[in-house]
């Protein structure tokens, strides 16, 4: 009977590991960095869903007392939790004291959400720099006679049909630049705002939801600039849908070229931007600062008819 111990131990092992290794080849994508293709992409963006969950796997291994898969499991949470918890604390940030300044972007779906206040939120929280992506040549006609354009009147014009339009709105003289490259989905808007000392970009790369849009994606988000240097010696923003989350190793590797992500250093890394249903919550929609620039508010707004938040945030530069 002792003999048979041992081998009704390692046989509950291999149960419990079976029945639980979907969980460890999800936790894996993001614990190793293997987001490098479709249809893993896609699957690393639920990271924080898949920690939620990693009660289930463990309570299947603790009912079958397999001790040895309930440790790697435990182990692999830790890990996860250490990559993915720490966005709902806030960080330390530079001592600005310059001009405080309000950013903005929203994603319209396809224009749906131009009757559902943009134009109050700007009002409200004093926005100075706007930027909007799946924006209609009629849904910005609709903002302008509802007043958007009163409070920010300069802009770029490159709305267009469906999902393509993006564009910038400001309070202050802008200047547009030509950078020499454009998502293949829709343009991206870049404006330097002189009297702020700001680059400002619209960024809305495709959705990586098929394997040939994945790898558009991957390019659109490696042809994004490093924060500095920038043109003029101003200060670089890049902000709107960016498809991506702090789960994605490309996004990731952007911030760490001196940027900031605004919700990530406010504490609310975690907080989705966009959703379809109750499980379906990613926080997709980012404002990446330089790293001088200090973040002094970050809050989300909701858009009836669009699946994605307006994102605003209040920022300090340096002087």
């Amino acid at each position: 009977m002792r003999l048979l111990g041992p081998s009704n131990s390692i046989r509950r092992n291999w149960f419990a590991l079976a029945l639980v290794a979907p969980w460890f080849l999800l936790a894996s994508i993001r614990v190793f960095s293997l987001d490098r293709a479709f249809p893993l992409v896609s699957i690393v963006a639920f990271s924080p869903l898949i920690l939620a969950g990693v009660i289930i796997p463990l309570a299947i291994a603790l009912l079958l007392r397999a001790r040895y898969v309930a440790t790697t499991i435990t182990v692999f949470a830790v890990v996860l939790g250490l990559m993915v918890l720490p966005r709902a604390i806030s960080q330390g940030q530079p001592d600005a004291e310059g001009r405080v300044v309000t950013l903005m972007t929203a994603n319209l779906l396809a224009g749906s959400s131009a009757n559902d206040g943009i134009e109050r939120i700007v009002r409200e929280n004093d926005v100075d720099v706007l930027a909007m992506q799946e924006i209609t040549p009629i849904a910005f006609k609709v903002l302008r006679d509802r007043g958007l354009t009163e409070e920010l009147p300069y802009f770029t014009s490159t709305t267009a049909p469906g999902v393509a339009g993006n564009v910038i709105v400001s309070r202050q003289r802008i200047r547009e630049r030509d950078f020499g490259r454009d998502s293949k989905l829709s343009p991206w808007p870049e404006v330097v705002v002189p009297s702020f000392g700001l680059v400002v970009r619209s960024v809305h790369p495709y959705p990586p939801i098929k394997p040939r849009q994945t790898g558009i994606w991957q390019d659109d988000l490696r042809s994004l600039p490093a924060a500095r240097p920038a043109p003029g010696d101003n200060l670089r923003v890049l902000l709107g849908d960016f498809n991506a989350t702090l789960d994605h190793h490309l996004l990731r590797r952007l911030v760490a070229r001196d940027y900031v992500d605004a919700a990530r250093v406010t504490g609310n890394g975690l907080k989705p931007t966009w959703s379809v249903n109750r499980l379906m919550k990613l926080t997709i929609d980012h404002v990446l600062l330089d790293s001088r620039i200090k973040v002094e508010s970050y809050a989300t707004f909701d858009l009836p008819r669009s699946d994605h938040d307006a994102v605003v945030v209040r920022v300090r530069l340096p002087r």
